[in-house]
């Protein structure tokens, strides 16, 4: 079964890294994979149900990220997306950035354009997870809150002016709605 060979493989990288997945956790995690694949209603095990692994494999605090993305790699190319993008977004999202000199201006302005690609490939991944049947209220919270900082950045930029664009916005928005 290739639910199992990924399973294996996993288990081998993780040991190579020095976390080892003992037999019992092994067999274990067998039963999560399931119990996944059921809760997402489904009959079949599939490859990103082995994501639920990444929960149960790590023995030490400080080697849970690393068993994360040891689990994605193997499992999912989407959620190992998912997972990448919103560690980036997360270190863009921290710093709380004011406007006294042009280098914060420019740092802000290239934040806020990997927010942007970010917001993108999370859409996307988490769309593709829908299709699938998994489950997404995870990745939803991370989507919103690159987006809250995307909103935060362009109000800091933009001021008393983003009332103005918010305006606008909405008068566009109804106007789309009558023509429907």
């Amino acid at each position: 079964e290739e639910v199992m060979g990924l399973m294996d493989k996993i288990r081998f990288s993780l040991h190579k890294d020095g976390i080892i997945v003992s037999d019992r956790v092994f067999k274990t995690s067998q039963d999560l994979i399931r119990s996944d694949a059921w809760l997402c209603d489904r009959k079949e095990v599939c490859p990103e149900n082995l994501a639920v692994c990444a929960h149960a494999y790590w023995d030490e605090p400080k080697r849970q990220r690393t068993v994360m993305m040891t689990v994605l790699k193997a499992s999912s190319k989407e959620l190992l997306e998912i997972e990448q993008a919103f560690e980036q977004a997360r270190e863009l999202i921290k710093p709380k950035i004011s406007f006294d000199d042009n280098t914060e201006v420019k740092e802000t302005l290239e934040a806020r354009k990997k927010l942007r690609k970010i917001t993108k490939i999370l859409s996307e991944n988490i769309e593709y997870l829908e299709k699938k049947k998994l489950p997404i209220f995870k990745y939803r919270n991370m989507l919103e809150s690159v987006k809250n900082r995307l909103f935060e950045i362009d109000s800091d930029m933009l001021g008393e002016e983003m009332d103005t664009v918010l305006d606008q916005q909405k008068k566009e928005q109804k106007k789309k709605g009558r023509r429907k």
